[in-house]
């Protein structure tokens, strides 16, 4: 469904004017952590089991609504259904094993590799941040109602950076955006090792700048890899993206686990270890400067 909603969503969208549409579901994902002081309320009157049972059941309910209206109103288009004629024969298994061959292909191509390591790297550290809140609290003598608020820190700050900050920057390529969110993250996984026990000031600084950070990667990245993608390998080459993402996935929570087990601190360590990758990374994006022309369509992989 990530793939098919995404391409979806900027098929007849500019390319200079992608970013504002991930950046918008970005936002809109992210603002909702505004919400989650009105949970910890509940949660402290009704338990955590009922409140969770609650929320899964009446968000269940929405989505389903969702896909259906989603199904009502909206028209494939025309490059969608020439892929469905394509792939109408093609099972899972075959699927999976040409979307990996895919992405193992795109290990030749100098200027979408970059892009595509970005992007399986950064979202490997969101899997490995789930134990944050937990550090928090065990490790840094947070109580309940500092941390109740950190989603709405970053909530707010991604409201700013959208709505203030970022329309008035000077416009520069998708590259240098990312190049800087890396930059800008990798301040941030410094600051978290170095947070003091109890320190809520220093504490908000750093979940500001991550939540930065992360916003203007996440935008940028996605529509940079997008952008660099042919119209009719755009699904392909996203879905075998999207299936790398979902295998690393897979072991990440087991190893976020051992890791965070073992030394919590050593957790945060390996996630300031892989922002350093992305910043050696970011050195092999393509200059847009230099390359003007579209990325090389994927017809013979």
């Amino acid at each position: 469904m990530t793939v098919s909603f995404n391409c979806l969503i900027i098929e007849d969208v500019e390319e200079h004017k992608r970013s504002k549409v991930f950046a918008i579901l970005n936002m809109i994902i992210t603002g909702a952590g505004v919400l989650t002081p009105i949970a910890g309320v509940v949660i402290a009157d009704f338990g955590i089991v009922p409140t969770l049972a609650s929320i899964y059941f009446v968000g269940g309910i929405l989505m389903t609504v969702m896909f259906f209206i989603r199904n009502r109103y909206t028209d494939e288009t025309a490059v969608g259904k020439e892929l469905m004629g394509m792939h109408s024969q093609t099972r899972v298994i075959q699927s999976l094993a040409s979307s990996l061959r895919l992405f193992g292909k795109s290990f030749y191509k100098r200027r979408l590799l970059p892009i595509i390591l970005i992007t399986v790297l950064s979202n490997l550290i969101l899997q490995l941040n789930f134990f944050q809140v937990i550090f928090f609290k065990e490790q840094l003598d947070f109580n309940d109602q500092i941390i109740s608020f950190i989603p709405v820190v970053t909530a707010v700050t991604v409201m700013l950076l959208y709505l203030v900050i970022i329309p008035r920057l000077k416009r520069r390529s998708e590259e240098k955006y990312v190049s800087f969110s890396i930059i800008l993250s990798t301040v941030g996984a410094i600051l978290f090792l170095l947070i003091p026990s109890g320190n809520i000031a220093m504490l908000f600084l750093t979940l500001i700048i991550l939540a930065a950070g992360n916003f203007i990667l996440q935008t940028y990245r996605d529509s940079l890899l997008m952008n660099r993608l042919g119209t009719h390998e755009k699904a392909d080459m996203f879905s075998a993206v999207q299936t790398v993402m979902t295998l690393t996935a897979i072991p990440s929570g087991y190893l976020t686990g051992l890791l965070y087990h073992y030394n919590p601190v050593l957790l945060f360590s390996v996630i300031l270890a892989l922002y350093i990758v992305l910043m050696v990374i970011m050195i092999f994006l393509p200059d847009p400067q230099k390359h003007s022309q579209a990325m090389i369509t994927y017809k013979n992989m």
